[in-house]
């Protein structure tokens, strides 16, 4: 009985590991950036009017549950530590519900190692709720909720579910659309596929429920023809420009054979032969030379997991390409592995591809979909070491365990030990002790210019009688210290916040936009560094680029007056 209890608790362990691990490090960036969109539109700005940035759309979703955390606690001070623990929280349910999915046909330990290898990945280590990390929950429910609907069955509720699931993963990742229509159309036009239009049709009721209750909400904050009037101005940021799905797919499988480009001689002509064996010559492969071809996927995948080092979710490519290679010397799959394949790797596939398009984060935006598909690894392996037992002995079940176990393992030490632009972990003593990064531990320099932000707000903002305000250059977090609009067409300068040209052409559209304050923080404040990740980068003057410049002349023109302080300069329109 207890044997049976032991995946059960090795699952609540890496549960418990990452709640902790959500205590350490806070990031001025990205995280902070996610989340000071939200509160954006709390404070009253208009999403799209006022708000310029492409990914804003998610921000929506979110805000009642933003609006409710502030109510029951009558402020957001902690909400980026609320933010992922509830980011775990809704990681480890899907996780377990891809765990209960595989376990009824493939056993415990088995399903463990899917359930892990979904649970363990996080986009750059990135922590906190993201429009990508609910693209990918939202899409990966949607997914394994089909594959667990019953072809006999109309459950109409599930199939529903699905269609708002993809809805909202639509909202967040907007190419994915391009997808949908590929499948759907795929669907009505081939023969052998019409028999799901029923489903289909289903499906798209759900997605066109989850469309009318969005667009009667966002449509609460601004009218349909402003909506209409800026809707343009999100796609000016020179930063975030989306290429041809096709070339962005090439590219992809360029930056596969990149990464991997001194294995690529080895498993590229594997899959090359492989193919042709199978597909060409329509023949098969002898014993001898499987077990020859299979040794050398071995070896190939174990470099290739030494190459996997810095990034997270690598490991799951490497790991995939492994069991491409075991499919194609294989050929007998049982009906779980087909159905896996079919319904969870290649969707994965496809996310991956279609969020790649729309990144300029390269490889580590691909890793992204290989999340789901990678669920799919342990299933597929054992299915291929059992059909070739007599031909590998022992060394199958071993290879098996050592694949399954290194990816999570791999994946379990970047996700813990890693960090995404703070410092190394053990440098993270100091406790934030207000606001809303409260409780979030980090370094000692880090935690005092944080205070020093959160007290010149607090001096200063009342000196001002406007409504705008602005903070340079990427300091995002700090809007949520105060309730005023945001002066900026988005609160950082992602998506162009400080761009001249963005700047100029929002002020001319909106003039009553012009912050009556500016915190103009000083360069070297929020100074980082990447631990094992995004090539252990060092950011020492993130404040410093100078894309601020324009909009503190332009305050200075205005006749602003200035007040130094210890985290930067203070510029205040003039009382009249």
């Amino acid at each position: 009985m207890m044997k049976k209890k032991i995946p059960y608790i090795i699952f609540l362990v890496f549960i418990l590991g990452l709640t902790v691990r959500c205590f350490y490090s806070f990031c001025w960036s990205d995280e902070s950036f996610y989340l000071s969109l939200i509160h954006r539109f709390w404070v009253g700005d208009k999403p799209l009017v006022e708000e310029w940035s492409g990914v804003q759309f998610y921000a929506i979703l979110l805000l009642p549950l933003y609006s409710l955390y502030i109510l029951i606690k009558g402020n957001n001070d902690g909400i980026y530590l609320a933010a992922r623990l509830f980011y775990i929280f809704c990681n480890s349910c899907l996780s377990f519900y891809i765990f209960k999915s595989i376990k009824k046909e493939a056993g415990s330990w088995i399903a463990l190692g899917s359930s892990l290898i979904y649970m363990l990945y996080l986009r750059a280590n990135i922590q906190g709720i993201s429009y990508y990390s609910i693209g990918l929950f939202s899409f990966s429910l949607a997914v394994y909720l089909l594959y667990n609907s019953k072809n006999n069955k109309k459950n109409y509720v599930r199939l529903i579910s699905v269609g708002i699931l993809l809805f909202i993963a639509a909202v967040a990742v907007p190419f994915i659309v391009i997808a949908y229509i590929i499948v759907g159309g795929g669907v009505l036009t081939i023969k052998r596929l019409r028999c799901k239009k029923n489903v289909l049709f289903v499906i798209l009721g759900g997605f066109v429920i989850g469309s009318i209750i969005y667009v009667l909400y966002f449509l609460s904050f601004v009218k349909v023809d402003e909506a209409v009037f800026y809707f343009p101005n999100i796609f000016g940021d020179p930063e975030h420009v989306s290429g041809n799905l096709l070339i962005s797919a090439i590219l992809a499988g360029g930056r596969i054979v990149y990464r991997y480009i001194y294995t690529f001689p080895f498993w590229g002509y594997l899959i090359a032969y492989l193919l042709y064996i199978r597909y060409i010559r329509h023949d098969k492969i002898n014993e001898k030379q499987r077990r020859r071809l299979f040794l050398i996927n071995v070896g190939v995948w174990l470099i290739n997991v030494l190459l996997s080092y810095d990034i997270l979710g690598c490991v799951i490519i490497a790991s995939s390409i492994f069991m491409v290679i075991c499919l194609l010397l294989d050929y007998n799959l049982s009906d779980i592995s087909k159905g896996l394949l079919l319904k969870v790797f290649l969707p994965g596939i496809a996310f991956s591809l279609i969020f790649h398009a729309s990144s300029n984060t390269g490889l580590d935006s691909l890793t992204i979909g290989f999340a789901l598909s990678g669920t799919c690894i342990p299933v597929v392996l054992n299915d291929f070491f059992k059909s070739n037992e007599k031909l590998l002995g022992k060394w199958g079940k071993i290879v098996l365990i050592s694949v399954v176990s290194i990816t999570v393992i791999q994946s379990a030490f970047l996700r813990i030990f890693s960090v995404y632009r703070d410092d190394n972990l053990s440098e993270l003593t100091e406790r934030i002790e207000y606001g809303p990064a409260k409780n979030l531990f980090t370094t000692k320099q880090h935690k005092e210019e944080y205070n020093d932000i959160v007290e010149v707000i607090n001096n200063t903002c009342k000196l001002v009688q406007g409504e705008q305000m602005a903070i340079t250059e990427i300091v995002p977090w700090a809007y949520l210290c105060m309730n005023n609009s945001y002066g900026l067409p988005s609160p950082c300068r992602f998506w162009g916040g400080i761009n001249k040209e963005r700047l100029m052409k929002y002020y001319e559209k909106m003039p009553y936009k012009f912050p009556e304050y500016i915190l103009d923080i000083d360069s070297g404040y929020g100074g980082c560094r990447s631990i094992i990740i995004q090539g252990n980068e060092i950011i020492e003057n993130p404040n410093g680029t100078g894309e601020d410049i324009w909009l503190v002349e332009e305050a200075i023109k205005r006749g602003y007056n200035s007040i130094n302080s210890k985290c930067g300069i203070v510029y205040i329109k003039d009382n009249p």
